[in-house]
């Protein structure tokens, strides 16, 4: 069955218009019309079921890509031919420094899931990557992760500016947060180190993180330019080199926005930076971006809130101020801290997720610190268990809820809900550990996932919250679902 899609974006049907702009702004929608017409050829040659994933991925409804150990298998296969029929001179001689670590499966995985498993394609950004990697941060970092210590000076201060940044929370579908300012090019920095930092910055964020890589990550690119004596015109070819390494990094954008001012001048900067982008990014991405226009930092901050990215953390306040409380404490935390703290330079960086967990950049499993603000700190388990069917896991997203253990749960909670309504309030807990237990008697274990993604018993504590949020839902009319 053929799809036919409107030539324009606004007649789409779609529950928000791809360019996001008041009837009142200063921008028409005749400024932006080859961006329009552009976007609306690339939505109408998509298949119905990959536009409704587009638009699941943009309002954070969208599951992560699915994968098993046999497709796994496959890929890797077919990785590795294409990595012997290229027999590229980089690949030899990371390959030569260190074999174990361009054939870890970890490592080829990252760039397989970022390319959506074409094996072609994943083998030439991952040699790309290396190529990239020789050239700015030196041979003798080939064969192993880049490092805080491979940084120069200039780079530090580049993620201290907050210029690439990673919020503290995820948004409603539990992805990453990287926000980019648009400033980037108008701040006196040389590229090469841009290049450096964001290159660190992102690496970092990925590797090692399997529900990172198979999630994606939101990006957005946010209108702020700070009159700090920093500003300093780049040109176009060193903002066509920094876009051109920036597709290199194993890193999927499952939901991407810009954000413009309409009463600043710098609104026809970023209409030709948008142009560049669109013209580089991948189909994959550019269906999945929303242009969003306003007047002042509330209007745009409000329209991004309603694709599920949170406020709380988000690194520029209402009147359009760098929130420099977010930015030093996030650069102390996940460089300055880390590096000090370990010799190799390998960087621990710490995010939300659903204020119980953290992005966790490394192999290490040491104690990991959030943010204080957030959440206190978590252990990973040396203990690593294989869910069973009637096992309860702890966690969000549809793929807990449809767990056939936490059906089981639910619905025997639900029988079992009037014994807790008809407790006295300072019995209930008690009640709720009671029946927690009667019902674990049939060796049922109560599991997290920590943040390498392995599984490991929970404490009473969460699985007392695990319960009471049950019940939460049950006396506001809801089912647990």
């Amino acid at each position: 069955m053929n799809v036919e899609f409107p030539q324009t974006i606004d007649s789409m049907g779609c529950s928000a218009p791809f360019f996001n702009h008041d009837g009142n702004s200063e921008v028409s929608v005749g400024l932006m019309e080859e961006e329009e017409a552009f976007l609306a050829s690339e939505i109408k040659n998509l298949s119905f079921q990959e536009r409704n994933k587009a638009l699941e991925d943009v309002h954070c409804v969208g599951e992560g890509e699915k994968e098993n150990p046999e497709m796994i298998k496959q890929a890797l296969i077919e990785f590795q031919g294409e990595v012997e029929s290229q027999a590229d001179p980089i690949y030899m001689r990371a390959y030569s420094r260190n074999r174990g670590y361009v054939e870890d499966p970890a490592f080829r995985l990252m760039f397989l899931r970022c390319k959506l498993y074409d094996a072609k394609q994943a083998a030439r950004q991952m040699i790309s990557f290396l190529r990239n990697q020789d050239a700015y941060f030196g041979s003798h970092t080939l064969g192993r992760d880049i490092a805080f210590t491979d940084l120069e000076e200039e780079d530090k201060q580049i993620l201290k500016s907050g210029i690439f940044h990673i919020q503290a929370e995820r948004d409603k579908a539990g992805r990453v947060v990287v926000i980019l300012f648009n400033d980037m090019f108008l701040r006196n920095y040389k590229i090469e180190s841009m290049i450096r930092a964001g290159y660190f910055m992102i690496f970092n964020c990925v590797r090692s993180r399997p529900d990172v890589q198979l999630q994606g990550v939101t990006t957005i690119f946010y209108d702020v330019v700070r009159a700090d004596g920093q500003q300093k015109n780049q040109s176009w070819d060193a903002v066509l080199t920094l876009m051109n390494r920036a597709l290199i990094l194993p890193m999927r954008h499952s939901s991407m926005h810009y954000c413009m001012k309409t009463n600043g001048t710098s609104f026809s900067l970023n209409k030709v930076f948008l142009k560049v982008m669109l013209n580089g990014f991948p189909k994959y991405t550019i269906v999945r971006s929303r242009f969003h226009y306003g007047h002042s930092d509330v209007e745009l901050q409000s329209k991004i809130r309603g694709y599920g990215v949170p406020l709380n953390t988000f690194p520029v306040d209402k009147l359009g101020n760098i929130r420099e409380d977010l930015i030093d404490v996030w650069y102390n935390e996940n460089c300055c801290c880390r590096a000090n703290s370990n010799p190799s330079g390998t960087i621990v960086f710490t995010s939300s997720i659903n204020s119980n967990d953290a992005i966790m950049a490394t192999h290490n499993t040491e104690k990991m610190t959030i943010r204080p603000e957030l959440t206190e700190s978590c252990t990973l388990s040396s203990e690593t268990l294989v869910p069973k069917t009637n096992d309860v896991l702890l966690g969000r997203g549809k793929r807990i809820q449809k767990h056939p253990g936490n059906i089981s749960f639910r619905d025997w909670m639900y029988e079992h809900r009037s014994e807790y309504d008809g407790a006295y309030k300072f019995k209930r807990r008690q009640v709720a550990m009671e029946l927690k237990n009667r019902y674990a008697e049939n060796g049922v274990r109560f599991l997290k996932q920590t943040s390498d993604f392995k599984w490991s018993l929970a404490n009473e504590e969460e699985t007392e919250e695990k319960v009471k949020q049950l019940f939460r839902s049950f006396r506001r009319g809801g089912t647990g679902y």
